[in-house]
C-alpha cells in the first residue's frame, strides 16, 4: 500500500493506491492511477500493472496533509 496526491492542480488530495499483477482474465485499463476525488487520470509506475485507489478517512488525510516527511509518498 502506498499514498499518493492528486497531479490535478484543482485537486491535489492524497489517497491511497495498490498496484497489482495485471495477469486477470478481465478486459482492464493497465497503467493507470486514477484519483478517487475528481477522476484525474496518471501514469503508473508500472505501465502492464493494474492500480487500484481509495479516498482515505477524513481524519487520515488531515494526518497525511500534517506530515512534513515525504519518504514513502508520491
Amino acid at each position: 500500500m502506498h499514498y499518493r496526491r492528486c497531479g490535478n492542480s484543482q485537486c491535489l488530495r492524497p489517497f491511497q493506491i495498490n498496484q497489482f499483477d495485471s495477469n486477470v482474465g478481465v478486459e482492464v485499463v493497465r497503467g493507470y492511477v486514477i484519483c478517487p476525488h475528481c477522476g484525474f487520470r496518471m501514469a503508473g509506475d508500472d505501465p502492464d500493472a493494474l492500480y487500484q485507489t481509495h479516498p482515505m478517512a477524513p481524519a487520515q488525510e488531515r494526518h497525511f496533509n500534517a506530515l512534513k516527511l515525504t519518504e514513502g509518498f508520491e
